[in-house]
């Protein structure tokens, strides 16, 4: 097998090492084995024949000697050591045969061939072969070989053959084995190489993993402090508008009062009438008031839509009305400036539900800015209506917009002095709010102009063609969590009303405000909400949580919540009633006729001076000269209330030091104070922020399937559960229940 054992050493150069060692262990183990049996046959021979006991004895020494030679040389030379092994053999057998008298030891020639085919390969053992033949000749049929004639040559011959080729198919198929078994380590070197490769990889990944999880942990302390900076952004917008409401409105309202009232109500001042110049002055005074409050309103409405806080009230409008109501408010503005202006209503225009007012104040911008651009020429609106939406065009003869300015145009505060491009002499809010409020529609705004060659505005409103309990109005979170509780309202074939059960009438107003598409319908008290329930077919009855009414007839769905009510948190803390600023004479003097009584000595106490002359030329007819008293903090008023008999106070809320819930609370601790009424002012803006006590359960006679009950938790998770916007110690869990 050498040159098998060569193929795999050149073939498996990687495992030469193994497969010589493979070669010397094979070759080792035939020596051993051969050793040992000759031992066993020479004891044997040795009690057959005592006579030939040196012999035995030499002959024993031989093939112990060679077989020792053969083992140390295969070390080096493994072949070298094979063929020596393989002659000693030969000449072993011919010493026992001829020396002690035992032919029947030639029957081992047969032997040989096998061995050598084992140890060389196909070619040694041929070659063992035709010696094994010659020297059976030689011995047997030489005419000078002795006579061995119980011996059979041909047995000896034919018997070589056959263990030559079990040999050979024995040597083939240790080679296969040693060939799988090399094969099978080559392919665990190479797994374990791959192994330790994917372990480097994978110990690289790691390393990455690492790295890239610190630096997701860097990206999310970034992502925090990013979102704390949102919070307080927003915080800062709401104290924004908080402080605008409070700082900016109260003068503003001011100079609008009392300018109205020297127009309005000329008995106020003892019916002394103002010259006609003065008058034009006044008047000139409230429209630039008016003016400003305008701006305040704009800034306060960009605010809100920011934030999320500015609610749409939609109805289904006939667009092509409120255009031409729009072109009616401008008419006498653009012909005092010679301007033509031409409508082109689309016929194939229809209805959409859109809030009127906002979408009045749009087009009114837009022809506002179109005519203060033009001198001369035409001012023009078309609409181009198609299945999903409805554009509308205002396109003007003017100055134009240069290039570089177009993509800036509706930017806030975008002002410039520079000829042909100052677009916002005034506040620079009109096209942006107009921007947003298109956007909050789902619409799109832009403008298409070039320098001196006039300017298009346009806008889209896309039809409305789902129903519009399912229609989403506002992307803020109290929109999407009343779009969800819409869902559980089957849709039925009337107006969609909706009984609210509160005591006081500007509860309905701010749900109204809210829920325009809805026909709110006011009771005040439970039995009178189940009657014009039934009466008007309403689809749910909405009721304070703090009220305990009876379940009602049907499966009318009930809304329990707190609501805000604004004459019972004003009782609730001793006041009678509360107006929020600026107040009309008609609502003061209706205020004050809801007291019930004699009223003939008011207290108006207020922090800012002007407020409380205002409210005083508001009574001047009211009551009699000296019976309206002023305080311009609390502890004056305090004092003011011990010494004087007072029928009735007007109280601010917000003043320092001491404000109007504290004074309320020293009047009702001083028995001498307590019965005195007290009405409540305030000038702040309420909004939907504040927090209402209470919980939200909804409840219906026939109970609700599991659909209901998993849009009803979606909408809750959706709006209700913390977020990154809201700090963690401001957040109280809500509670929501459902009762069948």
């Amino acid at each position: 097998m050498f040159k098998a054992y060569s193929k795999l050493i050149k073939d498996k150069s990687d495992f030469k090492d193994s497969i010589i060692e493979l070669q010397h262990d094979t070759h080792k183990a035939l020596v051993i084995a051969v050793v040992v049996l000759a031992l066993i046959g020479h004891f044997i021979v040795g009690i057959l024949q005592p006579g030939n006991l040196i012999l035995v004895w030499g002959i024993t020494l031989f093939i112990v000697v060679f077989g020792w030679i053969s083992l140390v040389l295969s070390k080096e030379r493994i072949q070298v050591a094979q063929v020596i092994w393989l002659i000693s053999l030969l000449l072993y057998l011919l010493l026992v045969i001829y020396l002690l008298k035992t032919p029947e030891f030639a029957y081992l020639f047969a032997l040989l061939p096998f061995i050598a085919v084992i140890s060389l390969g196909p070619v040694g053992g041929i070659a063992m072969e035709v010696s094994v033949t010659l020297l059976t000749i030689l011995l047997f049929r030489a005419p000078i070989a002795p006579s061995f004639r119980e011996v059979n040559d041909i047995v000896i011959v034919i018997g070589g053959l056959i263990t030559g080729i079990i040999g050979w198919v024995a040597g083939n198929t240790l080679i296969t084995v040693a060939d799988w078994s090399l094969y099978g380590m080559e392919q665990a070197r190479k797994n374990m190489e791959e192994a330790r490769s994917h372990r480097g990889q994978m110990t690289a990944l790691l390393k990455d993993l690492d790295l890239a999880y610190y630096r997701l942990e860097r990206a999310n302390s970034t992502l925090i402090a990013a979102y704390k900076q949102v919070d307080q952004a927003e915080q800062f917008k709401g104290e924004f508008i908080t402080r605008v409401s409070h700082e900016m409105r109260t003068p503003l309202n001011l100079i609008a009062g009392y300018s109205e009232l020297i127009l309005s109500s000329p008995e106020n001042y003892g019916g002394v009438e103002l010259p006609g110049p003065y008058r034009g002055d006044i008047n000139s005074i409230y429209t630039s008031s008016q003016h400003l409050l305008s701006v305040v309103d704009d800034i306060l409405d960009l605010a809100r839509v920011e934030v999320g806080k500015l609610v749409l009230t939609r109805e289904w409008v006939d667009l092509s009305a409120l255009i031409q109501e729009a072109a009616d408010m401008m008419r006498d503005y653009l012909s005092a400036k010679k301007l033509e202006l031409q409508i082109h209503i689309d016929g194939n225009i229809k209805q959409v539900l859109i809030d009127r007012l906002r979408i009045r104040q749009v087009l009114l911008n837009l022809l506002v800015n179109a005519a203060r651009f033009t001198d001369r020429g035409i001012i023009r609106i078309m609409t181009q209506s198609n299945e999903k939406e409805v554009i509308v065009r205002v396109t003007d003869t003017g100055r134009g917009i240069a290039a570089e300015i177009i993509p800036k145009i509706f930017d806030e505060f975008r002002t410039t002095a520079e000829p042909g491009s100052a677009w916002h002499t005034g506040s620079g809010l009109g096209l942006p709010i107009s921007k947003r409020f298109i956007e909050l529609h789902k619409g799109k705004m832009g403008v298409e102009s070039a320098l001196m060659q006039g300017s298009t505005f346009w806008f889209s409103l896309p039809y409305t063609e789902i129903n519009p309990l399912q229609e989403t109005i506002e992307p803020t979170a109290e929109t999407r969590y009343l779009d969800s509780m819409r869902k559980l309202i089957s849709p039925v074939k009337n107006d969609y009303a909706i009984v609210l059960i509160a005591e006081d009438p500007r509860t309905v107003s701010t749900l109204k405000h809210y829920l325009g598409e809805y026909n709110i319908i006011h009771a005040h008290d439970y039995k009178e909400g189940f009657a014009k329930a039934q009466e008007s077919k309403a689809i749910a009855l909405v009721v304070n949580i703090h009220e305990d009414i009876p379940s009602p007839p049907g499966d009318l769905l009930v809304i329990r919540c707190p609501l805000p009510d604004y004459q019972k948190d004003a009782r609730a803390i001793g006041a009678i009633d509360f107006l929020m600023k600026p107040v009309s004479p008609q609502q003061l003097i209706k205020s004050i006729q809801g007291v019930g009584g004699s009223v003939e000595r008011i207290l108006v106490v207020d922090d800012d001076l002007e407020t409380v002359k205002l409210f005083q030329r508001m009574l001047y007819t009211y009551l009699r000269e000296g019976n309206c008293l002023d305080a311009y903090n609390g502890l004056e008023a305090l004092q003011v209330l011990r010494t004087t008999r007072v029928d009735l106070v007007l109280l601010d809320i917000s003043m320092p030091e001491m404000d109007g819930y504290q004074v309320l609370y020293e009047m009702k601790s001083d028995p001498s104070l307590a019965s005195i009424p007290v009405i409540l002012l305030s000038g702040l803006v309420q909004d939907n922020t504040g927090q209402l006590e209470g919980m939200v359960q909804i409840e219906k006679q026939g109970g609700f399937n599991l659909g209901q009950v998993v849009q009803t938790v979606e909408a809750v998770l959706s709006v209700l559960v913390p977020s990154w916007r809201l700090p963690a110690s401001t957040v109280s869990t809500p509670e929501v229940e459902l009762v069948e």
